[in-house]
């Protein structure tokens, strides 16, 4: 481990519109120790060939910048490679088409981890939410935990309330890193993050430390077409299960967590997996699917709270000539 050091893991697949706002957000850092480290996630575009621009650029600043290739795996297989590669006291993981909103973002989350014991091993900081077609402010997201370290590890397995796991808005310390996550080695899915892999275990055993400034900025991305957004409908349902896997097998991993704490917290997240996973059946027009995920949210909430609202969408989604008409206005609503 390097004193001091901050290392930059970003997974970069096809990011040729996007990665040179994050490498030029990085250039303008006021923290001095910086390796950036690009993982090419089998790209097909030029984001090897701009990434390979910058080398120079980071090294006039006396930044280090490393690009490593390899074949097309997804997110988590990226970060796990990356992490193998990891050898500075501090680490964040931004994703490809996000940003650092303050020259400062680095410098602040790197004294707020200094400031504290090795009782406090994240941090974490306020994010300004962007919309990609007009690039304009939707609104900022702030901790609401206050400045003094605390213990999230509930919040965050729960998704509460002014809670994210969005990339780059966060920062550990890596001293803990072969102990909390063994070997390195997350779990991995294509279409599931890594943050829950990286963050879940440090804030079972750590506190984290809140910056409550916006340092960091977050693409919305959406699609815009109703062929693409419908034909996205069946991966959005598959990622569900895959995302309460992937919480499954984390929760699982974490020594010193409770059994029954942790299969409480696990029901909660589910419910809340099962939810969505309704929505996206119900907007693709799987109706037997949707009423045998209504029933599973039903029995493990054993009836009580599933909402009118949500009950009254799964008795009209019954009737054939109702379903249809959601049916073709949610079509016609997104062309």
């Amino acid at each position: 481990m390097i004193k001091d050091l901050v290392n930059i893991l970003t997974p970069a697949y096809n990011g040729e519109k996007f990665i040179s706002r994050l490498l030029d957000s990085v250039l303008s850092q006021t923290y001095p120790y910086i390796s950036m480290i690009i993982i090419n996630d089998g790209s097909t575009d030029k984001t090897k060939e701009i990434v390979e621009q910058y080398i120079p650029k980071f090294k006039k600043k006396n930044f280090n910048l490393i690009i490593y290739d390899q074949i097309n795996g997804g997110l988590s297989n990226a970060i796990n490679n990356g992490l193998k590669i990891v050898d500075g006291e501090f680490l964040v993981w931004p994703d490809i088409d996000d940003w650092y909103a303050s020259p400062n973002a680095i410098e602040k989350l790197v004294n707020a981890l200094k400031s504290h014991d090795d009782d406090v091993a994240v941090a974490r900081c306020a994010y300004n939410r962007i919309n990609e077609n007009k690039m304009n402010l939707i609104r900022v997201d702030y901790p609401c935990m206050g400045n003094e370290p605390k213990n999230i590890f509930e919040e965050a397995v729960k998704g509460s309330q002014h809670f994210w796991l969005e990339p780059g808005g966060w920062m550990i310390k890596t001293k803990f890193l072969d102990e909390f996550i063994p070997h390195r080695e997350i779990y991995q899915s294509r279409l599931t993050g890594q943050n829950t892999q990286i963050l879940w275990p440090y804030l079972f055993y750590k506190k984290c430390i809140s910056v409550e400034e916006p340092l960091f900025s977050y693409l919305i991305r959406k699609n815009s077409h109703s062929r693409a957004f419908f034909s996205n409908l069946e991966l959005k349902i598959k990622q569900q299960d895959e995302i309460y896997d992937t919480f499954k097998t984390v929760l699982k991993s974490i020594k010193g967590l409770d059994e029954n704490k942790a299969k409480s917290l696990l029901i909660n997240r589910k419910i809340n997996l099962l939810k969505q996973k309704y929505h996206y059946l119900r907007l693709a027009g799987k109706w037997k699917e949707m009423h045998e995920c209504y029933n599973q949210i039903h029995d493990l909430n054993k009836g009580h709270s599933i909402n009118k609202k949500m009950r009254i969408k799964n008795i009209i989604s019954y009737i054939p000539i109702i379903r249809d008409l959601l049916l073709k206005k949610k079509k016609k609503d997104t062309n």
